[in-house]
């Protein structure tokens, strides 16, 4: 089996977005941006800097409660991954209104299954970070591939497991390069969020907007790898 090169997720991935770039930003500008922001602005992480240890466990706890918007954010952001891998993986021209209706009405069948592999990843995270590492590399096709084959839950998932033998870790690298990417630009806005935090509020917003951008186009990169990585394994699986 030819081996699916690194790089070359990330050129097809370009090129996916040279192509289809007015679609994509409008896609992630209502799905990615604006949950993001509105998380970022009602239920901000809690600050745990010069708190003692019970206080910062407290803290988290609180935060933690509102756990019915985050998977309402996570949901929103779902309709826009899978209208985004719709357009691109459904063979022949499909309008952005129809993917988006094909998004709504899957949303609950491909929400379980994106809760599915979560929790798969999760399990192996939370001994360990390289067995979630590499679960996450061989689940990351399961929604393009439920997406662009109308596969069910788990047969999608066990797909995904044995398309992406050979090429777990590789894509497990594709992913923490988009990951590690958003993660240095937001702790480089950090410290500008605090500080505009105790100043102007118009200041604040344009920071809060920095912030949430750079965690949509870290979402729409990371789709669009997903995307790539979908369209060279299955060509090599034809």
């Amino acid at each position: 089996m030819t081996k699916l090169r690194f790089a070359a997720l990330f050129e097809d991935a370009a090129a996916l977005w040279r192509t289809n770039r007015d679609l994509l930003l409008a896609i992630a500008g209502v799905f990615y941006l604006l949950p993001i922001l509105a998380l970022l602005m009602f239920v901000p992480a809690p600050r745990l800097a010069g708190l003692q240890p019970d206080a910062q466990r407290d803290a988290i706890l609180a935060w933690a409660a509102n756990w019915p918007w985050f998977l309402i954010g996570s949901a929103v952001q779902l309709i826009g991954t899978v209208a985004i891998l719709t357009l691109l993986l459904t063979p022949g021209r499909i309008s952005l209104r129809d993917a988006l209706i094909l998004a709504v009405r899957r949303i609950v069948p491909l929400f379980g299954l994106w809760s599915m592999v979560s929790l798969v990843c999760f399990a192996g995270f939370f001994p360990l970070v390289i067995p979630g590492l590499y679960l996450l590399g061989r689940t990351f096709l399961a929604i393009p591939i439920s997406v662009a084959e109308r596969s069910r839950l788990f047969p999608a998932f066990v797909a995904s497991i044995e398309r992406t033998r050979g090429h777990g870790w590789m894509i497990a690298a594709a992913y923490m390069t988009v990951f590690l990417a958003n993660f240095m630009v937001s702790n480089l806005l950090a410290p500008l969020l605090d500080a505009a935090g105790a100043g102007s509020p118009v200041l604040s917003g344009v920071v809060l907007v920095l912030v949430a951008g750079a965690g949509a186009l870290a979402a729409l990169a990371t789709t669009l790898v997903q995307a790539s990585a979908y369209r060279g394994l299955t060509r090599q699986g034809m």
